[in-house]
C-alpha cells in the first residue's frame, strides 16, 4: 500500500535513462532538488522502472528526519507540535518515513551491485558531479551548495530548537537510532561512491 502518495511522492516514483539503462530512485528529503539537475532529461515514472543500475542518494537518517520534521510543523500551524507528540510519532509523513521504504521495489541481495550509492553531505556536490559529468558529459551541471532549509517562517529556528532536543537527549537519540534501524543497517551496508 502507498501509504504517502496523497502527499506527492508515489511509492516506486522515479526517473528514468532509457539512453544509460539508469533509474534515479527518489527519497524525499534527500537532496532530490538537486539530484534533478541531471535528472531533469530522465523520463518520470510514477512507477518503478528496472534498469541495469539504479542511482540512490542516502542521507543520516536523524538529519533528515528533523529537517522533514522542520517542514511538515512549518507548514501546519494547526498541530500542537509538542515534543511529546512528536517522539512518539516519529514518521508523520513522507519525509519523515524511513528511507527504505522508497526503496521496497530493490532486491538488495541480487540489485545491491546495481545500485550507485551517493551519500548526501557535505561532499555530495563534488562527488556526484564529478561522477555526473563522465557519464553525461554534454550537460552542464556546475557546483552550487545543496539546498539548505530557507528560514520561511522560522524554519531555521525550528531545526535548531529540533537539533537541541536530541543533542540534549540520550533517550531520543537512541529511539530515533531504534526506529531507523533498518536505513542504518542499509548505510553500514553500502559502499558510498568516491569511497
Amino acid at each position: 500500500m502507498d501509504k504517502w502518495a496523497h502527499m506527492g511522492h508515489a511509492l516506486g516514483e522515479c526517473y528514468f535513462d532509457s539512453i544509460q539503462d539508469l533509474t534515479y530512485i527518489h527519497i524525499p528529503k534527500n537532496a532530490s532538488s538537486f539530484a534533478k539537475r541531471i535528472t531533469e532529461n530522465f523520463e518520470y515514472s510514477k512507477t518503478f522502472r528496472n534498469a541495469s543500475n539504479y542511482l540512490i542518494l542516502l542521507r543520516d537518517p536523524i538529519d533528515r528526519w528533523i529537517s522533514g520534521m522542520s517542514q511538515l510543523i512549518q507548514s501546519d500551524s494547526i498541530t500542537d507540535w509538542t515534543d511529546e507528540y512528536i517522539f512518539e510519532h516519529i514518521t508523520l509523513n513522507d519525509h519523515t518515513e524511513k528511507q527504505i521504504y522508497f526503496l521496497e521495489y530493490l532486491n538488495f541481495e541480487k540489485d545491491l551491485d546495481k545500485c550507485i550509492f551517493f551519500k548526501v553531505d557535505e561532499n555530495l556536490s563534488d562527488k556526484f558531479i564529478g561522477w555526473a559529468n563522465v557519464l553525461y558529459p554534454d550537460i552542464s551541471i556546475y557546483k552550487t551548495k545543496l539546498n539548505t532549509s530557507q528560514d520561511i517562517k522560522g524554519r531555521m529556528e525550528i531545526i535548531k530548537n529540533l537539533q537541541t532536543t536530541v543533542d540534549n537527549s540520550p533517550d531520543l537519540v537512541l529511539k530515533l537510532k531504534k526506529h531507523f534501524e533498518s536505513d542504518y543497517e542499509l548505510i553500514n551496508r553500502v559502499k558510498f561512491y568516491g569511497t
